[in-house]
């Protein structure tokens, strides 16, 4: 996936559009194949289809309207986060139909604002975001997996969501994913394209790093939402796809709502 991603930034911007478009087409058909939608397979392919065209015709989402779907949307994962961590010891389950809504609303509005801050920054802004993403992923991945236990006891974060993610591993995500922060924005200081740079710039040191913190949490949400629909569905991948590693949207569930919301940060601070 990295070298096909890479392969496209290289390519041309149209290239890189085109594999963005396949990826999220490819996850919103996942999670309405979840809910069983019978028409799966051409909802998702119409809707990638139509907004690349768009995208390649020059047709964009003025800014004001951007930022007031890219709030929207925080402010509904703000709000799916706190039911999701309040309900991560008995279940969290959503009716089919709000679902469904999501994957047809919230995917696309990913990749519009992805595609934005490719506009923006070109591909060091929409990787420097997705590091925040991936710092998350990894680090709760190894601080769970080397310290399990060992902090909170045996109790887990969200035992009827996700069973195997830890306290411990939440805890590595916001250290280790704040230092790679800052690691990263001190080191490319003053550099635009770079997103923790951007960010420091023009929010200060403690107003970035609660914006890290944040971000952080909505990368947890999104896991967990994905988790939760899962769960639901009755299956462990949402697709097989990429073999070895589930579906698209297993790949991209965190990004679903961090792609919005870091946009939005980003236009409301500039």
């Amino acid at each position: 996936m990295l070298a096909v991603l890479a392969g496209s930034i290289c390519l041309s911007p149209v290239a890189f559009a085109a594999v963005m478009a396949f990826a999220v087409s490819a996850a919103i058909w996942e999670w309405l194949r979840m809910l069983r939608v019978r028409a799966a397979i051409p909802a998702s392919a119409v809707i990638g289809v139509v907004f690349f065209g768009l995208w390649t015709a020059g047709v964009r989402i003025p800014g004001g309207v951007l930022l007031a779907l890219t709030a929207i949307d925080t402010a509904i994962w703000i709000v799916l986060t706190c039911f999701i961590f309040r309900d991560r010891s008995r279940g969290f389950r959503l009716p089919p139909a709000v679902q469904c809504l999501m994957a047809l609303l919230m995917l696309p509005l990913a990749w519009c604002a992805l595609m934005q801050l490719f506009e923006l920054g070109s591909w060091q802004l929409v990787v420097s975001v997705l590091v925040i993403v991936w710092s998350a992923d990894i680090f709760a991945y190894f601080s769970g997996r080397f310290f399990g236990g060992k902090f909170f006891g045996e109790r887990r974060m969200a035992s009827a969501i996700s069973p195997k993610k830890t306290w411990e591993g939440a805890l590595g995500a916001f250290v280790c994913g704040i230092i790679i922060f800052f690691a990263l924005g001190f080191g490319f200081s003053g550099c635009p394209d770079i997103y923790q740079a951007e960010l420091i710039r023009v929010a200060g040191i403690p107003g970035a790093a609660v914006a890290a913190l944040f971000l952080t949490v909505l990368s947890m949400a999104g896991d967990l939402l994905e988790s939760a629909a899962k769960r639901q569905a009755g299956i462990k991948d949402s697709s097989n796809l990429l073999p070895g590693h589930g579906g698209y949207f297993d790949r991209l569930d965190s990004c679903v709502p961090v792609m919005p919301a870091s946009l939005c940060l980003l236009l409301l601070l500039a």
